[in-house]
């Protein structure tokens, strides 16, 4: 009973943790893809629906801006779905990292657009959604819906109409309103517009082009037309032909009148507006557009210049410190999420991971049984004369690994730990290890390029890591390196200083963690002297002699922390900042243990193969019951045999124990026994 609740309460940790990985939600108008679901939504379920779908990572800090414009895109859509839908996967979910390597992402976010009956394996026609603009993403979409050939059945008819004619071979019974949009051939209003409307079954719209209508005396456009049931047709609306956005607005603002019926009307009169209803729709379309102004307004001067941080805010105990957790944690995601991503590792790509691995391997301080493991890898690498696919990758490095030399599985974030699940974490991770890299290789005596280190981060930042804006931005950095490395202090300090540009650009950003706000670093608490008198707080004057004494004696091997503090009062001296919480221990197993557990489940599963099959085959099954008892007594590992982890030792102690307590007790029980029944004869002198 205990052992079933301590199982569900797992269950229970595991389900909630999951679900704050990712950015979005069930109810965000986007359906939430994984490996397991992927088939059965998008092939199954939606195949005659196109997609957009969006494959991005929890942790970069592009996708987590863009998120909530994406929910907003997403329910002014969300009426498309019918022929076409949206979906996102989360690549930084381990369990998706096959699918996203199987669609080749290599940055994030990336929205691919799949056409319909599309398989999870065919990866033929997948054009890529290159804009983030709402406006261009919906032209996209109606543009790639409308070059789709052949068409679902299912789908509206998108193409324009050569005659007014043409329309009444589609209009049925049930179709109300019958209307016309009139516009330019480069116009996607009419597109939009069919798409806004294809799940209302009493309303039918389709468009012409204006070179089509000029002869029956149409020529102002964008226009919306009602076509009558006689073959008449009344003007509904006209648009600016200017911003697609209003027009699209005063358009659903009129249809949507038409459909609650608020166009009161007699028999046999036609739906005939009066000639100020283009202006009472511009005076709407005007508000709309001082609104969307001051939103726009209201949101300027989010960057570091136009915001002053905090003192209460940024209040350092005493000097950071950096803990061997966050780095082991950085090399786990780097190694099986970012490089396994690759659907191919080839040429400079290859290169690069070759340098990254080769700098690991030098310079990154650890424990002996990782840091063997890094030196296997890369001398695995050397061998290497063939591309290599993510999978590859993961299959090598795997093999490479057994109870004396493994990359441990647990990612746990310590001095990287965010406020939330969404914050710091990997980047902080990574930027934590950059730097150590660049300071153990400045402490070595025998580097003699000074240029290696950085090279090889730009090289991961390139080809492997995953957010785009981020790469952009570092390798913007990195272009100019080359000539501020001339001695081996200049690649700590010019490393610090891409970190702190970095910094400020991000400050007032919604990826910067509220509670962690972006500073220049180290601060004037943490570090006095590296700062001159006139110093100004996102404009410092640094004492760079300073800063490099800092920096070493921070990242320097024999200062990083490996233990994980246990209570609160342990980590508030250590953190950074007041009011950070204790990361709760995560109890997991070592990747030996883990890798043990598989091998002895794979032999139960192909034990209880065997007894289905001779079950089914009515040959001797309870014959050999015991036999199978005693195989599989044999495959199983000391700690899978008990609900208590007990090792074969610990089992044998307690039957020892057992046979103990057992003798003694018999012979308590004898003794009391005949003590009892013995009576002895009293023989009394006479008096």
């Amino acid at each position: 009973m205990r052992a079933n609740i301590l199982i569900l309460t797992i269950c229970l940790i595991v389900c909630i943790s999951t679900d704050k990985i990712g950015l979005y939600r069930q109810g965000d108008s986007v359906n939430i893809l994984t490996s397991e679901n992927f088939t059965d939504i998008v092939c199954d379920k939606g195949k005659e629906s196109a997609w957009v779908i969006q494959f991005y990572n929890a942790w970069c800090g592009h996708c987590r801006r863009f998120a909530p414009k994406f929910k907003k895109f997403a329910k002014d859509v969300k009426g498309w779905s019918k022929v076409i839908s949206l979906g996102v996967v989360a690549c930084s979910d381990n369990t998706n990292t096959a699918l996203c390597r199987n669609y080749n992402i290599m940055a994030y976010p990336t929205m691919l657009l799949f056409p319909p009956c599309t398989t999870s394996n065919n990866k033929t026609n997948l054009e890529s959604l290159p804009t983030q603009d709402p406006k261009e993403m919906r032209a996209k979409m109606a543009s790639f819906v409308n070059e789709t050939v052949p068409a679902p059945p299912s789908w509206p008819k998108l193409k324009p109409l050569k005659s007014i004619d043409e329309i009444w071979e589609e209009a049925t019974a049930e179709h109300k309103h019958v209307l016309l949009i009139f516009e330019e051939a480069y116009s996607y209003l009419g597109l939009e517009l069919i798409l806004d409307y294809v799940d209302q079954k009493n309303i039918l719209i389709r468009r012409m082009l204006k070179e089509t209508v000029i002869k029956y005396g149409i020529s102002q456009v964008p226009s919306l037309y009602i076509v009558n049931k006689e073959g008449t047709y009344s003007h509904i609306a006209t648009g600016s032909g200017v911003n697609l956005d209003t027009d699209r607005t005063g358009f659903q603002m009129a249809i949507n009148l038409l459909l609650t019926n608020k166009f009161k009307t007699k028999d046999g009169q036609k739906f005939l507006l009066h000639e100020n209803r283009t202006n009472e729709g511009n005076v709407v379309n005007q508000n709309i557009d001082k609104k969307g102004e001051s939103q726009e307004n209201a949101g300027a001067g989010d960057g570091p210049d136009n915001n002053k941080v905090e003192d209460s805010k940024i209040k350092e105990i005493e000097r950071p410190r950096i803990y061997m957790q966050d780095l082991e944690s950085a090399l786990q995601v780097s190694f099986r999420q970012e490089i396994a991503l690759r659907r191919e590792i080839d040429g400079d790509d290859m290169i690069a991971l070759q340098n990254y691995v080769t700098v690991l391997s030098k310079y990154l301080p650890g424990r002996d049984e990782i840091k063997t493991f890094l030196q296997q890898v890369n001398d695995w690498l050397t061998t290497i004369s063939r591309p290599l696919s993510g999978g590859d990758w993961l299959h090598g490095i795997d093999g490479l690994q057994d109870e004396l030399v493994y990359l441990p599985d647990k990612v746990q974030w310590v001095g990287c730990k965010g406020s939330a699940a969404e914050y710091r974490g990997y980047p902080c991770s990574m930027w934590t290890m950059f730097h150590t890299l660049t300071v153990n290789a400045y402490l070595n005596e025998k580097v003699e390029d000074v240029k290696e280190v950085i090279h090889a981060i730009a090289g991961y930042m390139k080809y492997f890591f995953g957010c785009a804006e981020c790469t952009e931005n570092f390798l913007k950095m990195a272009a100019s390196a080359d000539k501020d490395l001339r001695k081996k202090k200049d690649m700590v300090i010019w490393l610090w200083s891409a970190h702190n540009k970095a910094n400020k650009r991000l400050h007032g950003d919604l990826s910067e963690d509220p509670e962690y706000p972006k500073i220049q670093f180290p601060s004037p608490e943490a570090c006095p002297k590296c700062y001159a008198a006139d110093s100004k707080p996102w404009n410092p004057t640094w004492k760079t002699d300073e800063v490099l004494r800092f920096l070493v004696e921070m990242y320097r091997a024999n200062n990083i922390i490996t233990s994980v503090p246990d209570d609160q009062a342990d980590l508030n001296r250590l953190s950074y900042r007041k009011g950070i919480k204790s990361p709760a221990e995560e109890k997991s197993l070592d990747w030996w243990e883990k890798r043990l557990r598989g091998q002895d489940l794979k032999k139960l599963r192909e034990i209880r193969e065997r007894k289905k099959n001779k079950l089914s085959g009515n040959s001797g099954y309870f014959k050999n019951e015991s036999v199978d008892k005693e195989i599989i007594s044999n495959h199983i590992s000391p700690r899978l045999r008990t609900n208590w982890s007990l090792s074969s030792v610990d089992l044998g102690m307690c039957m020892a124990f057992y046979v103990i307590c057992a003798i003694i007790i018999l012979m308590l029980y004898y003794h009391f026994t005949i003590r009892t029944k013995y009576k002895p004869i009293c023989k009394c002198l006479p008096v």
